[in-house]
């Protein structure tokens, strides 16, 4: 008896244990599930409370990488915001299954993509230049320059030329100097006096002397040149027969800035010529031609662009330029103009690294990124979103090659996986535009960009002697020599304005 009450003890006491390991597993399982809500609720806030990026949907870095990702070309630059607000335009100029496709696209009504996207547009700060007389004898003085080959002249070439040949040069610069005091307000010189400014004294002839004062005048134009100013452009080329537009539709076109422009599409060669001058004058002169005769064919077509052209918060010192290699991926080494400075703003996650260098008024910033691993990639790869929610405070020395590219790409190749197939074909119902045959089958963005020490802006300047930029030993660097991406993104309405690669500069 003693030993079967001793036996039910023990089986009482067995259950009891594995009741309390079990209760003890569940309630550590609790506390770690706990803890790991508290931590991940707390990076959360860190993250919004750290970074001002944005890592929503249509206008997240990776859907921008994602873009690109389908262009094939090495080197490209694209405007993912320009690429919404074109199927933003065409979107409310559709119905039926077309309608249904974009409302796929953007999971809005075209209402409320129009608040969103019109609101996006209306953050650019444009500042705008004042044309007068002064700038256009700026400009006319400038082409002097330009057109006598004086901006090639270094100190060796100017001690050939002539004291009359070295008078007329000098002239010109000092010229060009009060004209540049004028526009900066040192001075109130008129017109006639600079005109028919004449040297007083003796002619420089010391070419050092000559070549600064070159180098000076080059470089405050390159400044003046800069205009700080965003295009996002859209223009609808339609064909002389179409004659009734749904005034709702105008209505909507407007909030875009966009016109709808009649030609004689059997015309292609004066057509095509009436387009292409468009986009130069858009474009400060960068792209001049987008589309080709044989590109027209009779058809509507519509042709967008984003032209980004804006001053570094920080210039770049010409001294802080200099030759260097850049390592393609098939193992060639091009030359590059290689541009250093000391920027603050740090990225950095598993797969790449980056920095933050701001533009003028600090609303916008380039973003340049350099994967971790050598060799070709994606930008999909990058997980460019994680990489922005990355910025950090910290020194580090950037390396930036001065580059420029264009790129004019069919805005339907940079849409391949979002099951937009019926908007750029014969089948697409745009019943909501006209209700006359209406379709749209081609549709190019053409968007320049280019970086140099001002800003956008090819410096003109030669590279000097690489004196005054310091290295320190433990800090942090990212120097550009090898394909890597980049981003100009808008800090405020936290979208990315531009994206692009640069994989080879030969």
């Amino acid at each position: 008896m003693k030993k079967k009450k001793k036996t039910t003890l023990s089986v009482r006491r067995a259950l009891n244990n594995k009741i309390i390991l079990k209760l003890s597993i569940i309630i550590i399982i609790f506390i770690i599930v706990i803890v790991f809500f508290i931590i991940n609720n707390h990076q959360k806030d860190n993250l919004n409370n750290n970074s001002q990026y944005y890592i929503g949907n249509l206008y997240s870095a990776n859907q921008a990488a994602n873009m690109l990702d389908h262009y094939t070309s090495e080197n490209a630059v694209i405007s993912p915001l320009n690429v919404n607000s074109t199927l933003a335009i065409l979107y409310n100029g559709t119905d039926n299954n077309t309608n249904k496709e974009l409302k796929k696209y953007f999971h809005s009504t075209s209402n409320e993509v129009n608040k969103q996207l019109t609101t996006k547009l209306k953050s650019f700060i444009n500042e705008e230049k004042i044309t007068n007389e002064y700038t256009e004898l700026y400009e006319e003085y400038m082409q002097k320059i330009e057109d006598s080959k004086y901006h090639n002249l270094t100190s060796s070439t100017i001690k050939l030329l002539s004291t009359s040949e070295k008078r007329t040069l000098q002239e010109l610069l000092e010229k060009i100097n009060l004209i540049h005091d004028y526009l900066n307000n040192k001075n109130d010189l008129s017109i006639k006096y600079i005109e028919d400014y004449k040297i007083t004294d003796d002619v420089i002839t010391n070419e050092y002397t000559l070549e600064s004062l070159l180098t000076k005048v080059l470089d405050d134009y390159e400044t003046f040149s800069i205009n700080n100013k965003i295009v996002n452009y859209h223009e609808l080329f339609v064909s002389n027969d179409l004659d009734t537009i749904n005034e709702n539709y105008l209505d909507d076109l407007s909030q875009y800035n966009t016109s709808i422009t009649h030609l004689d599409l059997t015309d292609s060669l004066n057509t095509s010529s009436y387009i292409n001058d468009k986009i130069k004058e858009t474009t400060d002169n960068n792209i001049s031609r987008v589309i080709e005769p044989k590109d027209i064919n009779s058809q509507n077509l519509m042709i967008n662009s984003f032209y980004f052209n804006y001053e570094w918060a920080n210039s770049i010192s010409s001294n802080n330029v200099k030759n260097e290699e850049f390592y393609e991926l098939n193992g060639d080494i091009s030359q590059v103009e290689m541009m250093y400075s000391k920027e603050s703003k740090y990225l950095e996650n598993n797969v790449a690294r980056g920095f933050i260098k701001d533009f003028q008024n600090g609303q916008y910033s380039y973003v340049g990124v350099l994967p971790k691993s050598e060799g070709d990639f994606t930008l999909s790869s990058l997980n460019l979103d994680s990489l922005l929610q990355s910025v950090k405070e910290e020194d580090i020395t950037i390396g930036l090659p001065k580059y420029s590219l264009s790129s004019e790409v069919p805005i339907v190749d940079l849409l391949k996986d979002q099951n937009i197939s019926e908007v750029f074909t014969s089948k697409a119902n745009f019943t909501k535009i006209t209700d006359q045959d209406f379709s749209l089958t081609k549709n190019i963005q053409a968007t320049y960009f280019q970086i140099g020490e001002k800003g956008t802006y090819q410096s003109e300047i030669r590279v000097t002697n690489f004196e005054s930029y310091t290295e320190e030993e433990d800090e942090k660097k990212i120097i550009l020599n090898r394909p890597f991406c980049f981003l100009v993104i808008n800090n405020e309405t936290e979208d990315i304005l531009l994206i692009g690669k640069i994989k080879t500069f030969n």
